[in-house]
């Protein structure tokens, strides 16, 4: 079990997800992989709540990276070659999120969708963790308040980061 979800054990709540989301996005990117230049840069891998989506996203950054063509044949053979295609759910399951949707058009809108979970996950465990360093005794409040404020600036940054879009796109959108 990973470092996120123990503290959401923890906390005794249910994680911020949207499983639905991460499953359109990436069958959308599947199924139009033009869409995939447009959305490459806004999700890191930590970004998706499920395993195998973060094991699909890894692979389909990498297909793209080196320009390989995107379909199913490619990307189960790049999880093939990298011992995670049973991992990722299979064959079938990369056939099942092709199946899921019906175009990429709406690949951005999901993937601000799985961003904001994300970060909402990544503050919930930015205060978990302040909060049991704040319990422990021996904590000195500067440290801990600073450890707290580094944190959640960095998450801040990532949002500005983020929100910023290719000078092209904002241009298409005024005129």
């Amino acid at each position: 079990m990973d470092q996120e979800q123990e503290n959401y054990e923890y906390s005794g709540r249910a994680a911020p997800q949207a499983v639905e989301a991460e499953v359109f996005f990436l069958g959308g990117v599947m199924q139009d992989p033009n869409v995939l230049s447009d959305v490459v840069s806004l999700l890191d891998p930590e970004d998706f709540f499920q395993e195998r989506h973060k094991i699909i996203w890894e692979a389909l950054q990498r297909l793209s990276q080196f320009n390989t063509p995107i379909d199913v044949v490619t990307l189960s053979n790049a999880l093939e070659t990298e011992n995670k295609l049973e991992a990722a759910g299979g064959r079938e399951y990369l056939l099942k999120l092709i199946e899921s949707v019906a175009s990429g058009a709406n690949a951005r809108y999901h993937a601000e969708i799985i961003q904001k979970k994300a970060v909402m996950r990544r503050l919930i465990n930015v205060s978990t963790t302040a909060i049991r360093e704040a319990q422990d005794p021996t904590a000195e409040p500067d440290d801990v308040i600073s450890k707290l404020e580094g944190s959640v600036m960095a998450l801040a940054e990532k949002q500005v980061k983020n929100s910023l879009r290719p000078a092209s796109e904002v241009v298409q959108e005024i005129l």
